[in-house]
């Protein structure tokens, strides 16, 4: 009888421990995703109105989520991982020469954005600590000296290692979006909130905002790092893994814009930046938020050269069935 109970109660308690499983890959692809367009959203929401940024957060979410879907099934039709190796499958050398071409050079143009941006937040977070001008030595000399620090991050084997950093940098992207609903947006919203100033419906603006809403969904050279061979996601369980991932992360850019336009929403504001930092208040709170980011920053790029490097290697293998 005792047996019998206890297999009973493993059996009820095997889907929250695959609920749980699943925790770690959901929250490495949602720290993969979400990134420095966090920063351009309110600007989105005031180029292109609060109503067609929601409009747009959402198809692009929905695009995300359906590539994912082709490329998880495309992966799982020719039972290869990740998807370049699938192009070799279905379209021959000359596919996945292609395919790792554009996989290489999106990475990279991510990797240059990430430096300049931790480039931008350690020049003025020194300086604001030095009491000094930035300048480009200064600027130079951070940037080798991130280069270095990160070097031991960018070269582990396993990017599940990263996993306690995941953890860090999405609980530091909570915290951000909750100083800016609660502390800077939300005030405003309920007292002097300038509503015949706000956008609502702006097409003209999405020129130049659509690079931004399709680059901060991106995710889809990061999925093959949510399965390892100790965890090998079922085809459900990985639609799932997107799906959460993919749909938080939308809240997680709608919230952080809309409010961010609420709080930063001025006439006498003649410019609206693309990086909400720099209309920051100059305070304690603000300056550890732009510090925590600069720390989030540093961390994510380990997780982007991770598929790089993966990439460069199966792009410069002669004989593809030894990188298959």
């Amino acid at each position: 009888m005792p047996a019998k109970l206890i297999r009973s109660i493993n059996q009820y308690l095997y889907p929250q421990d695959e609920i749980f499983i699943l925790i770690r890959p959901i929250i490495t692809l949602i720290n993969n995703t979400v990134g420095v367009a966090a920063l351009a959203m309110p600007f989105c929401f005031h180029q292109c109105g609060i109503l067609l940024s929601f409009l747009f957060l959402g198809i692009t979410a929905a695009f995300s989520i359906m590539s994912c879907d082709a490329l998880i099934d495309i992966c799982s039709t020719h039972r290869v991982l990740p998807f370049e190796h699938a192009c070799f499958k279905a379209l021959g050398h000359m596919g996945k020469s292609l395919a790792e071409l554009s996989v290489i050079c999106l990475l990279f143009g991510y990797v240059v954005g990430y430096y300049v941006t931790i480039a931008d937040l350690s020049t003025g977070v020194v300086s604001q600590i030095a009491v000094t001008m930035p300048t480009h030595q200064l600027r130079f000399i951070l940037l080798v000296t991130f280069t270095v620090t990160l070097v031991p991050l960018c070269l582990v084997s396993k990017v599940q290692s990263l996993l306690r950093l995941n953890v860090f940098t999405s609980l530091f992207y909570g915290v951000v979006t909750f100083h800016m609903i609660f502390i800077l947006g939300l005030p405003r919203l309920i007292s002097n909130m300038p509503w015949e100033e706000m956008n609502w419906w702006k097409p003209a603006g999405l020129i130049e905002c659509i690079p931004i809403f399709l680059a901060s969904m991106f995710c889809q050279t990061q999925l093959h790092i949510t399965s390892s061979k100790s965890f090998q996601p079922t085809l459900s369980n990985m639609r799932l893994i997107v799906r959460v991932a993919l749909i938080t992360v939308a809240i997680v850019y709608g919230f952080f814009g809309f409010f961010g336009y609420v709080a930063f929403i001025s006439s006498k504001r003649t410019i609206f930046s693309g990086n909400v930092f720099l209309m920051y208040p100059d305070d304690l709170r603000s300056f550890c938020i732009r510090v925590g980011f600069l720390l989030t920053n540093i961390v994510s790029i380990p997780l982007i050269i991770y598929p790089l490097r993966q990439t460069v290697y199966n792009l410069l293998c002669q004989k593809v069935s030894r990188c298959i």
